[in-house]
């Protein structure tokens, strides 16, 4: 078969009377004159390079299409999509079932006791048993230095002869390991930060209307021995401010804004009394609160300057001019202790930088052109 984008025209035929014309020793056209024709029979014409270039847009065309009508899910049904799986409050029996599937449905309430008496306690029993075993070193040491001093020089000689000592010391070594072990973990534990008042006051808010276990295990009631999991992040007094407003404007609507469905399934406010809120949502809000106060505090304290500096009582501004500098500057400082929790240094660092914005403002207010 002819393939399709070649046409039977394009083959050219072998001229039949070849070997005639040389037979009758007809004149050959020279080397170096050109040949008609030649040029149409080596360079292909338009018409194939048309034909080929259609040919292999439409097979791309037809690549493109399988791999679309592959795409869908629905040919393979191993893919289906599925919705994430979430353990519902509802779905856990009432209990330590249920307590452990609220505990573990948010950051904010994974909250549980430290021990800090039963460290402590531990602490001092396993120091004593060391002591104990201090002082039996100390005798033994004492028993040899009076009978045979060389033990004391010879390691080797002194398990040889009698052992005593090597006893001691595996002895030593087992109990001042389980101190170590249990030294390291109390540092560890210390190293857990305190709940934040509100998630502290969520959950016990929970034990105390659906109480999940008895009263004697009701261990949130322990409020100075509760610790947090959840790792220390940025937390001021405006996340506070926003978590509170949307609590208690709680609603259909808030509740659709700033919690997730996930966070939803969950929980149901209705049936559980428990409302979760997605951080991240809270945490845009109180960056949008944050970073407008800061574009007002420096838009607003230029303008004021601006028009007074600009006034025809230039005199008798200038005690205003000072009292709207040091206005919004502290106004500032109370922002960035209020809205962030930045250190006393970069607070100080911030606002004398600010102040100093404010001063060369008004330096240069002059050089300004009316209008």
């Amino acid at each position: 078969m002819i393939p399709e984008f070649m046409s039977s025209a394009n083959i050219m035929e072998p001229p039949t009377n070849g070997e005639d014309l040389m037979e009758k020793g007809e004149a050959l056209t020279p080397i170096g004159s050109e040949t008609p024709g030649l040029e149409s029979s080596v360079e292909p014409n338009k018409a194939e390079e048309q034909t080929t270039h259609n040919f292999f847009i439409r097979k791309v065309k037809i690549i493109l299409a399988t791999f679309r009508k592959k795409r869908p899910s629905s040919s393979y049904p191993g893919l289906q999509p599925r919705e994430p799986i979430v353990r519902t409050l509802e779905q856990c029996p009432p209990g330590y079932p249920r307590l452990a599937a609220l505990l573990s449905s948010d950051e904010n309430f994974s909250l549980y006791r430290r021990f800090s008496y039963l460290h402590a306690r531990l602490l001092l029993y396993k120091q004593d048993e060391l002591r104990e075993l201090e002082a039996d070193l100390d005798h033994l040491d004492a028993i040899d230095e009076n009978e045979d001093p060389s033990l004391l020089r010879s390691r080797e000689k002194d398990d040889a002869l009698s052992g005593r000592r090597r006893k001691l010391m595996l002895a030593i070594e087992e109990k001042f390991g389980e101190y170590a072990k249990i030294l390291a973990a109390a540092r560890d534990m210390e190293g857990y930060n305190r709940p934040p008042r509100r998630d502290y006051l969520s959950v016990k808010r929970y034990f105390e209307q659906v109480p999940p276990v008895c009263n004697v295990e009701s261990y949130i009631f322990r409020e100075e021995d509760i610790i947090t999991l959840k790792p220390g992040r940025e937390s001021a007094w405006l996340d506070d401010f926003v978590e509170r407003a949307v609590q208690k404007l709680s609603c259909k609507i808030i509740r659709k804004l700033f919690c997730s469905s996930e966070q939803h399934k969950k929980a149901d406010p209705e049936s559980s009394k428990v409302i979760l809120h997605s951080r991240r949502r809270l945490d845009i809000i109180a960056s949008l609160i944050n970073f407008s106060s800061i574009i007002a505090l420096l838009i607003l304290p230029v303008y004021i300057l601006l028009c007074l500096t600009r006034s025809s009582q230039m005199g008798s501004s200038t005690g205003v001019v000072i009292s709207v500098l040091l206005v919004f500057t502290l106004i500032f400082t109370a922002v960035l202790a209020l809205f962030t929790r930045a250190k006393r240094h970069e607070i100080l660092a911030s606002a004398a930088a600010y102040c100093a914005v404010l001063v060369v403002f008004v330096g240069n207010v002059g050089q300004i052109s009316p209008g």
